[in-house]
């Protein structure tokens, strides 16, 4: 009978036949007690296909109802500001429940995450189907309300993911393409609803394609928390990565270890400056996304669908552009080079857009600036929390997920209401403007960060019960 076991160095399997080894001695079993053996299992991949599935199922909705503002205003008899309220509850539920649930998911297996997570998502969506109905904006806002809870379950998972189930030459692939989840999600959102909803006439036909609207989203979403309840797993039995070995034996997590955690974080200059610095650039592009539609029209008059095709151009090319820059991070390991060269090259193609939006007339040239700007700020997002999550190594993926999306929402606010502002008062160019050079700042700002890459130097060590020392 064949053993097989694989372990410290990652890449060499030992093999062993019982019948022609020897009975180990008492100083062999107690030498072996202090090997790890790892193995990368074949369901990291399902695992990541079945979160990518249930954060498409609940990112898709953080536009359902802005995407279609006529038909909502017009069948529920509410306002602009009510409409645009269905998205604000996203980021509104995220600030103040983010860190709590950092330390509540902490405590808690992966499994119970998704299980939270996506049986939230699905039951938010069950909600709206009641509101089909003249006069129950609240009711659908109630449901909106819970998807978006959901949420702050779910946009900190790629990076735990990617660490508990993949390989060491995975991982950051693993965390662009969850990532790309929510990107992917978000085109849905741009797409699906126009085409199951219609700006009616009579209230009562928007009534039923809302009510068809609402059924896909229940089903898909209830028929993703099923697989998740039933398939997904916690995590491999046997770690894939050294990391994940010495994460494995650490303590679990109590309120005091997540205040001290919280504490190392805060205390680094290095770190806090990574987390504003890269919250700056991903509050640009979300805050460019949110404006974009304004500024696009202000150039080009009556052009609102092909405004919309741009965004969806724009992120297209962004979740290409992660799952590319995660395979270069797993081969290079040039964190700081890929980091700061996306930030620079983010400034230079928003210069470019703004460049083609006041001296070019051209519908394919504005295509060809957002797949400029997608590539870049986009793509920028995922590499960011890969980074963030090498540097802090051996801190929770989780919590260091969660501060990086606060970041990334707090600078959207910012970016959102100060440039908005200067578009209605200065001139939409004067906004561009301002997204370029405080792109720039954030890239310049970047430089000086120290650089320490504690993840892959934990993977390069060898365990023992007591302490790790380099593999020569």
């Amino acid at each position: 009978m064949e053993s097989e076991n694989q372990f410290l160095n990652g890449k060499e399997e030992l093999r062993v036949d019982e019948h022609d080894t020897p009975k180990p001695s008492e100083n062999d079993q107690f030498e072996k007690q202090k090997e790890v053996a790892l193995k990368v299992y074949p369901q990291r991949w399902y695992m990541l296909a079945l979160y990518v599935l249930y954060m498409v199922c609940n990112s898709s909705q953080w536009l359902q109802y802005s995407i279609i503002p006529n038909a909502v205003t017009k069948f529920y008899g509410v306002s602009n500001w009510h409409v645009n309220l269905t998205s604000l509850v996203m980021m509104g539920c995220y600030l103040p429940l983010a860190l709590p649930a950092a330390s509540f998911m902490d405590r808690i297996s992966l499994r119970w995450t998704a299980i939270l997570g996506s049986s939230g998502t699905a039951l938010g969506s069950c909600i709206k189907l009641f509101s089909a109905s003249p006069g129950s904006f609240y009711v659908t806002l109630a449901g909106q309300t819970v998807v978006a809870v959901a949420q702050v379950l779910m946009l900190s998972v790629p990076q735990k993911l990617s660490s508990i189930w993949f390989g060491e030459r995975e991982v950051s692939s693993a965390c662009s393409i969850g990532v790309f989840g929510f990107q992917f999600g978000l085109v849905v959102g741009f797409f699906l609803p126009p085409i199951l909803v219609s700006d009616h006439n009579d209230p009562n036909e928007i009534g039923e394609d809302l009510f068809k609207m609402f059924i896909y989203f229940a089903v898909t979403s209830s028929l993703v928390a099923v697989l998740v309840i039933f398939t997904f797993k916690a995590e491999p039995s046997l770690p894939p990565t050294l990391s994940q070995a010495k994460a494995r034996s650490a303590t679990k997590s109590n309120l005091k270890l997540y205040m001290r955690t919280l504490k190392r974080i805060f205390s680094q200059r290095s770190l806090l400056a990574l987390f504003i610095t890269t919250g700056i650039n991903n509050g640009c592009f979300n805050g460019l996304s949110t404006l974009l539609s304004q500024i696009f029209v202000n150039y080009f008059p009556g052009q609102e669908e092909t405004a919309g095709n741009i965004g969806v151009t724009m992120i297209v090319f962004g979740m290409t552009a992660s799952v590319t820059y995660g395979f270069i991070l797993d081969r290079t390991k040039k964190f700081k080079f890929l980091l700061i060269f996306i930030y620079y090259m983010s400034a230079v193609a928003m210069a470019t857009l703004t460049i083609l939006l006041v001296y070019c007339k051209a519908l394919w040239a504005m295509f060809a600036g957002a797949a400029f700007v997608g590539t870049f700020l986009c793509g920028f997002t995922a590499v960011s929390f890969d980074v963030a999550t090498e540097l802090t190594y051996p801190e929770s993926e989780l919590i260091v997920g969660t501060i990086m999306n606060m970041m990334s929402l707090l600078f959207t606010f910012a970016t959102t209401l100060t440039f908005g502002y200067i578009n209605e008062t200065l001139g939409y160019f004067w906004g561009n403007v301002g997204f370029v050079v405080t792109l720039v700042l954030g890239a310049t700002c970047t430089l000086p960060i120290k650089f320490i890459h504690k993840r892959t130097i934990a993977q390069k060590m060898k365990l023992t019960e007591e302490n790790c020392e380099l593999i020569c």
